[in-house]
């Protein structure tokens, strides 16, 4: 697994671009992407990144509600700027990241909205607790290339991140905000 894009997770919808040739396979290009999160801890607005995720799947611009995509992130790589947090992020209470290192956002479809937006419908897989969850993106479309962004808000609680001892020191909004800006490749 490489670096930045998912929790998005829903956001990979993103790598799938649109009328391209029929049934393309696309790859996300993580050197070029960033997934981006941001929550209130203690009242204090906090930025964190899942620096390492990979993604791929297939896109037919004739039938967009076909498309496939698995994205990959390892939650085990959250970084949240220092080794304390980190440490707490990725402890039993929060990921859970030595039982659960991945989290998984599998696309199901995508439906065009009009003007470059598209709403991307898919299920999030984090801690082994497994929803569905749908979120808007923009996107730029290439021949070979495709550049999607957007933002997909998630309550933390649905998948049982921050639970537990040391959930109880901080006071961490329920919230999260996912901000994610994917460069998806074609790889025909």
């Amino acid at each position: 697994m490489r670096r930045a894009a998912a929790l998005s997770l829903t956001l990979a919808a993103a790598a799938f671009p649109a009328p391209a040739a029929p049934a393309d396979n696309w790859r996300v290009a993580n050197e070029r992407s960033s997934l981006t999160f941001s929550f209130v801890i203690n009242g204090i607005e906090t930025d964190g990144a899942f620096p390492e995720f990979e993604g791929r799947g297939r896109f037919d611009a004739a039938a967009p509600e076909d498309s496939e995509l698995t994205l990959e992130v390892a939650v085990a790589a959250v970084d949240l700027g220092n080794a304390v947090a980190n440490h707490f992020a990725r402890s039993v209470d929060w990921f859970w990241a030595e039982e659960h290192p991945v989290g998984t956002f599998r696309l199901d479809r995508v439906e065009p909205e009009g003007d470059g937006l598209w709403t991307a419908f898919g299920t999030l897989r984090l801690r082994g607790v497994t929803r569905e969850v749908a979120t808007a993106l923009e996107l730029e479309l290439g021949e070979a290339t495709a550049r999607a962004w957007g933002e997909a808000v998630f309550d933390r609680t649905e998948f049982g991140v921050g639970r537990g001892p040391s959930a109880a020191l901080v006071e961490v909004s329920d919230e999260i905000r996912v901000r994610f800006d994917l460069v998806a490749e074609s790889t025909h």
